[in-house]
């Protein structure tokens, strides 16, 4: 811990974080006056010989490492200027990505929290940002089971990032991918389908719903995600070879099925009960049925 200078002087507190203010609730304004034209504070209001020589205004102190991360409570840090560029990279960031940026937010949010408690009842946005840095942190673990080929305790971070942070399209596609390995494709198909649902526009949710198709043996509807998913990345190689494996396979599936409906089919014609009629016996009377094929 730190050490504290003395109150009385109206000085700085210096604290373990580096940063310096006299009180977490307050701050300084040298506008502060007494009567007799001396700054600092005074006895305490009228009593106590001072005025304000203007407003103050109270704002809450972050420490020093938090910083950095003021964004996640809607504040920007000093100096900061808004960079649409890095709000497009977050949007668009695959979960294949090893992302500490996260992972370091919701370290940080903890530290602040156990340090000064009040910051949750001052920030109530905090409470949803601690659930999402829980998750962030499943999330990693997760990663790290599944690139062991631990696919079931994969999943069991995956459904716990799901049940701090439904809204995640990430948490959906990695519990695809954590399901289709377990061969478990029904499941991996809804979540795929989540996850196209939550971000339309993001080829990683047609190619898991592809692959959790494939591994069913739906190849006609693996050929179809594979191709909505060219339609958002024409050029990616990878695609284009799994859309042409699916269409050979959805053909050969058509065509041992043609074969199997033709091997179900009789050999012998069915035979029907009738009276027997001598050719020529009558023109009207009915006819033989002994030697006709059922159609």
């Amino acid at each position: 811990m730190g050490k504290r200078k003395g109150r009385g002087g109206g000085g700085p507190v210096e604290d373990q974080y580096g940063e310096a203010f006299v009180s977490q609730d307050r701050e300084e304004r040298p506008s502060f006056a007494s009567k007799s034209g001396r700054s600092g504070m005074g006895g305490g209001g009228e009593a106590g010989g001072s005025k304000r020589s203007g407003q103050v205004s109270f704002s809450r102190h972050v420490p020093k490492f938090l910083q950095g991360h003021m964004h996640l409570l809607g504040r920007k840090p000093p100096g900061h200027e808004d960079d649409p560029a890095a709000a497009i990279n977050n949007a668009v960031e695959s979960d294949d990505d090893d992302n500490r940026e996260d992972e370091d937010e919701a370290a940080a949010m903890r530290r602040a929290v156990a340090e000064d408690p009040t910051l949750a009842a001052d920030h109530p946005e905090l409470h949803d940002t601690l659930k999402k840095g829980r998750a962030v942190e499943a999330k990693e673990l997760g990663n790290r089971a599944f690139a062991a080929k631990n696919f079931e305790e994969a999943l069991q971070h995956f459904n716990t990032c799901i049940q701090l942070d439904p809204g995640n399209e990430v948490y959906f596609s990695n519990r695809a991918a954590a399901l289709t390995s377990l061969r478990r494709f029904p499941a991996a198909v809804a979540d795929s389908k989540k996850v196209i649902q939550l971000r339309p526009k993001w080829v990683k949710g047609y190619s898991r719903l592809a692959a959790a198709h494939f591994g069913n043996e739906d190849f006609s509807e693996a050929r179809e995600a594979y191709e909505k998913a060219l339609e958002l990345e024409p050029d990616d190689q990878q695609l284009q070879d799994m859309r042409h494996k699916a269409d050979v396979q959805e053909r050969r599936q058509a065509e041992e099925r043609r074969h199997k409906f033709k091997s179900k089919a009789p050999n012998t014609a069915k035979r029907r009960k009738g009276p027997h009629v001598k050719p020529g016996s009558g023109s009207a009377g009915p006819v033989s049925f002994d030697d006709e094929e059922e159609d």
